[in-house]
């Protein structure tokens, strides 16, 4: 049922993540000293391949203890390069961390990415999963004048309509 004929997933995405297969992943990221652990979480709550600082900056380590961090969960084969090795890893981990550290982890990301001068709907993002709707919404009408320049209307008209109802 999961699959279409094309052998593609469709119902996939609603099927949950194993309880034991969890636990392992969990398990295996508990094995690590505390550092480590901190970057696997971060990495579980960024977005695509985040920037080594920009892990550090969630983590909350300076940026030679993150090397040597994301060096050790490579090891322990949490990790490829500085996402988590695979989707299975980041939905197990994002489970297990709580909704004050994640909050946390998104707030110190926003802010990191904010100072780079990274794109507004990424920072947008994190102040949002941080739950910190007055930082969100400066890079939230940020998105929405980029996406009026691109053309893209509907989104625009989709984004200042959150932005009117949470306000």
């Amino acid at each position: 049922d999961a699959l279409t004929t094309s052998d593609v997933p469709r119902l996939l995405g609603r099927v949950p993540l194993p309880e034991r297969v969890a636990r392992s992943v969990v398990g295996r990221r508990d094995r690590l000293d505390a550092a480590a652990r901190a970057v696997v979480d971060a990495a579980s709550l960024a977005t695509g391949s985040p920037a080594i600082a920009q892990l550090a900056a969630m983590a909350g380590l300076e940026l030679a203890r993150a090397i040597e961090a994301l060096e050790s969960a490579q090891e322990h084969g949490l990790m490829r390069a500085t996402s988590c090795r695979h989707d299975l890893i980041r939905d197990a981990l994002r489970g297990a961390i709580g909704d004050a550290r994640a909050a946390e982890l998104h707030r110190r990301a926003a802010c990191h990415l904010a100072d780079a001068g990274a794109e507004p709907e990424l920072v947008a993002f994190h102040a949002r999963q941080a739950d910190d709707r007055e930082a969100a919404w400066p890079w939230v009408l940020r998105a929405a004048q980029r996406l009026k320049q691109r053309g893209e209307r509907d989104a625009v008209v989709a984004t200042l309509s959150e932005v009117r109802d949470h306000a």
